[in-house]
């Protein structure tokens, strides 16, 4: 006889529902969800006392008693480490729990006892899918003297009765499991192929219950999506969306701020300061006395309190402190610098450069870059130590070259979030003395000679220079000649990651830099756009999923033909991709990452190669050719594309 715990979820005295769990096919007692936590037997001596207070009250609303949840979908988002991924593994493991503690759970759910019963960890790829979040599992696992004792002997599965849990990238890796549960691991960045996040959990979601949907029997199994806000229109905004439509009442949402999530620290004050949080019309702002009356003329303003403690990081990029803090959506792109009164005021020297792009030519002995830049001038203004930095461009690109020296020092008040103390940090001016674009003759080269001799030049008058930084290994020779004529020089890359970038707006946002008025210099902050591992200039052109590319495995040397949007199943690990090199104009093999859909378009360009060859792209996509780079759209047929 059967019997639906679900019925009884008011009951007050847990005894009761444990003699009637047992009676129903339960071989031993499920714990309570406080009881899993804070027991050493289950979890107590990973998580114990130290999960924050939310997750412990929101954990009670999923499981009002050991047999029965009132959900079956579970939203966990909001703003990045506050735990979602530590609740989402407690969640997992006490359905486990529960499993576990049946007395035959293919008699339970009327399955063929050679089934596997999966709980799955999804994510983008499979390797991100068995990284932290599974290592992290099997660590607790391991702690845990009652899931120790429920490991199975054989190597099919994870747990006896053959209980698994198992990771993947697509419902496809699922072929043949009977699949309980899903950890959908930011899901908003299930990317990597198109409709890869809807196609996922359609699929999990229909064949869970298909194999588990029972009037008589609780699924001990939830879909949990666990992702942080990545800006408007993310999965899981459409995917509440669709519940409110269709009416559905079998979710849950956990979105928390930063102060929300860590109120019982006791680090904020209770003084607070308004931000609107944007619209699909209007960027978000601080809301001050001086632009209040803007809020009178937008419809239905989203509008939020964040603790003073907090203003200090909503003053330096406030979307990325909406998204990353507040753990709210919005329509703005993730800018490096929003503001344009901002780049204004601090790109407003006057460039002493008497050219704002200076074409250097390789073979004109006569042309100096003296010519463009008054270095004595500069002498006499400031004696401090210039420190110089070189972008070099060959061929097909500028080369950037810009002047800075240290002006002095300046105190700044900051709130560290994490451990809630203000800082009064000293933190250095900066003045960019001067910048330098040059392009090469259509042909040529950029003269680096050119280069190289007006420093040693400018070092022979007694301009003080400290240092001369270079990006790039083709500027070895450079840095090298100019360490024997007594020029420190050193090579400095700051394109990988994000603290040269994070450093440099900070001092922009504090007022701690001056540079010259440069529209190509601003355009160039302007457009700087956050990424996952960096900063970068934003690049929209994309190929169709069709495109096909060619590979070379790695071990065997072999030519493999892939189309794009089939690129994601493979191992990028195992393969090179063929690249072309523009300092040796040679094709070489290169690693590759991160082939996935970046956005529906409604506007493509055909390409025709002399072989006959055709490719579809964006318009805005750059295609090299021998003359350099030139978007889709601005093609001719005089123009001769560089193919392999």
């Amino acid at each position: 006889m059967s019997l639906d715990l679900s019925s009884i979820e008011g009951h007050k005295r847990i005894d009761i529902i444990h003699q009637l769990a047992l009676m129903s096919g339960f071989a031993e007692k499920v714990p309570t969800i406080d009881q899993f936590i804070e027991d050493p037997y289950y979890l107590g001596k990973v998580l114990g006392n130290g999960m924050y207070p939310i997750w412990r009250r929101a954990l009670r609303q999923i499981f009002p008693t050991p047999y029965y949840s009132p959900v079956n979908e579970i939203i966990l988002s909001g703003g990045i480490g506050l735990g979602k991924s530590t609740a989402a593994l407690a969640i997992t493991l006490y359905d486990v729990c529960k499993i576990l503690c049946l007395e035959n759970p293919h008699k339970y759910y009327n399955l063929i006892e050679s089934t596997v019963i999966s709980y799955a960890l999804m994510n983008a790829t499979k390797s991100l899918a068995g990284g932290i979040l599974y290592g992290q599992m099997v660590d607790w696992i391991e702690a845990s003297p009652f899931f120790k004792s429920k490991l199975a002997n054989n190597k099919r599965t994870l747990f006896r009765n053959n209980i698994d849990i198992s990771i993947g990238s697509r419902g496809r890796d699922y072929l043949g499991a009977a699949t309980i549960h899903a950890i959908f691991s930011e899901v908003n960045d299930m990317t990597v192929v198109g409709n890869q996040a809807v196609d996922n959990v359609d699929t999990i979601s229909t064949r869970r219950l298909s194999r588990f949907n029972s009037k008589t029997r609780s699924i001990f199994g939830h879909l949990i999506f666990d992702s942080s806000n990545k800006g408007n229109r993310s999965f899981i905004d459409m995917r509440v969306d669709e519940k409110i439509k269709n009416g559905d009442t079998d979710y849950i949402i956990f979105a928390y701020s930063h102060w929300e999530a860590k109120e019982h620290t006791g680090n904020y004050t209770g003084e607070r300061f308004e931000v609107f949080c944007g619209s699909e019309h209007s960027d978000p702002f601080i809301i001050t006395d001086e632009n209040k009356d803007k809020l009178a003329n937008l419809h239905e303003p989203k509008i939020i309190t964040v603790p003073v403690e907090h203003r200090f990081e909503f003053q330096v990029n406030l979307v990325k402190s909406l998204r990353d803090l507040a753990g709210i959506s919005t329509f703005s792109t993730f800018s490096f610098i929003s503001s344009n009164e901002i780049l204004l005021a601090t790109f407003s020297r006057p460039n002493i450069a008497k050219k704002a792009i200076i074409e250097l030519d390789f073979f004109d002995q006569t042309q100096t870059l003296d010519q463009f830049i008054d270095i004595k001038m500069c002498m006499f203004t400031c004696r401090s130590p210039r420190f110089i930095h070189i972008d070099l461009g060959i061929k097909h690109d500028s080369t950037g070259i810009a002047c800075s020296y240290l002006d002095g020092y300046k105190d700044t008040t900051r709130f560290d979030s994490l451990t809630g103390d203000t800082v009064i940090n000293r933190e250095p001016n900066f003045v960019t003395e001067w910048v330098l674009e040059i392009r090469a003759v259509p042909g040529h080269e950029v003269p680096i000679y050119k280069i190289r001799e007006f420093l040693l030049g400018a070092k022979k008058i007694g301009y003080p220079i400290s240092l001369v930084s270079t990006d790039g290994y083709q500027s070895t020779n450079l840095r090298q000649d100019l360490v024997l004529k007594g020029i420190n020089s050193e090579l400095i890359s700051v394109d990988r990651y994000k603290d040269p970038y994070n450093y440099l707006r900070n001092c922009i946002l504090e007022g701690r830099l001056s540079a010259p008025s440069s529209s190509k210099l601003i355009e160039e902050v302007r457009t700087l756009q956050e990424n996952d591992a960096k900063f970068d200039h934003s690049f929209d052109g994309c190929f169709t999923g069709d495109t096909e590319i060619t590979l070379v495995r790695k071990d065997t040397k072999e030519f493999v033909f892939k189309k794009l949007q089939d690129v994601s199943e493979l191992d990028y690990s195992d393969y090179y991709t063929i690249s072309y090199d523009l300092e040796t104009n040679n094709f070489v093999l290169s690693e590759f990452k991160n082939c996935r859909v970046t956005k529906e378009v409604t506007q493509l360009l055909e390409v025709e190669l002399e072989s006959g060859e055709v490719f579809q792209c964006t318009p805005e996509h750059l295609i090299l050719t021998k003359t350099g780079y030139v978007k889709a759209e601005n093609l001719t047929g005089t123009h001769d594309i560089i193919s392999y």
